[in-house]
């Protein structure tokens, strides 16, 4: 894909005599590649049911841009994935939320490709529940809190990635991206905030593909 991008503005070159601003906001749908592989280890050693990798993000974002400068932030939640095993249930999810530093190298008054740099937060959730089954009282439930529990993971991360967006309308926008999540630090897991020992880490790192849209300008 970045070769595409790559070929389709080959042909055109910033213009140091015009500087290139604006503003854009977006919806952001994206696809993450990432590893729960150690996480699972312990899952399934303790027979019950392991995660997927939540893959699948939606969010969105903003961009302000000031001479080819890009300053913003964006923000987006894992779509969250459920396995069941053994009479247990166990969904996972999370949430990434980053400020972003860029720079339009190639553009025009209808586009531009920038790379661009970004550092922020993340978390993983994870809801392990035994299956009840049906006809379960409130005070049944009560009687027995230990059915449930909820484990959280979060830490520090930066990315980098290279951004395509062009108009295709007098004030839409479609944007592209491709890159690279990398985890600067992991935090212990908590259960409802108390932290314990020994858990597998589990990281942002790995590539990511996004498709946004969005409205806004640019201009010269």
């Amino acid at each position: 894909m970045l070769l595409l991008l790559l070929c389709a503005t080959g042909t055109l070159s910033a213009q140091k005599s015009s500087k290139l601003k604006g503003a854009i906001g977006y919806f952001r749908a994206g696809y993450n590649l990432m590893s729960v592989g150690d996480l699972n280890s312990q899952l399934t050693a303790q027979n019950l049911p392991g995660v997927s990798a939540p893959s699948f993000s939606t969010g969105g974002g903003g961009l302000a841009i000031n001479k080819n400068w890009l300053l913003g932030g964006e923000g987006y939640g894992f779509i969250s994935q459920k396995n069941t095993a053994n009479g247990y249930t166990n969904q996972y999810d999370g949430g990434r939320g980053e400020f972003m530093l860029g720079y339009a190298l190639v553009h025009k008054k209808t586009l531009f490709l920038a790379p661009v740099l970004g550092i922020g937060g993340y978390h993983f959730q994870m809801d392990l529940h035994h299956d009840l089954g049906s006809g379960n009282s409130f005070n049944q439930v009560l009687s027995n809190p230990n059915n449930a529990t909820q484990l959280k993971e979060h830490g520090w991360a930066a990315s980098g990635k290279l951004l395509y967006e062009i108009k295709f309308m007098k004030f839409l926008f479609l944007g592209l991206e491709a890159g690279y999540n990398y985890s600067l630090s992991t935090s212990k897991w908590a259960i409802y905030g108390q932290a314990i020992s020994t858990g597998p880490k589990t990281t942002l790192d790995g590539a990511f593909f996004g498709l946004s849209i969005g409205g806004g300008f640019i201009g010269n």
